[in-house]
């Protein structure tokens, strides 16, 4: 990040832990958790959802 020179805002900056589903996330105007889902075959995978 510093050869961008980019640096992380202190107070907007946290770890979110996304296993539960309970948390999630804030980037570019979007709320971002973990969700389930599932293929046409029955097969079951974890995405993120925008809200």
């Amino acid at each position: 990040m510093e050869r961008l020179e980019l640096t992380l805002h202190p107070t907007k900056t946290r770890i979110v832990g996304l296993w539960t589903g309970d948390e999630g996330f804030d980037f570019l105007g979007l709320h971002h958790r973990k969700t389930k889902a599932g293929t046409s075959k029955g097969k079951v995978y974890y995405t993120t959802q925008q809200c």
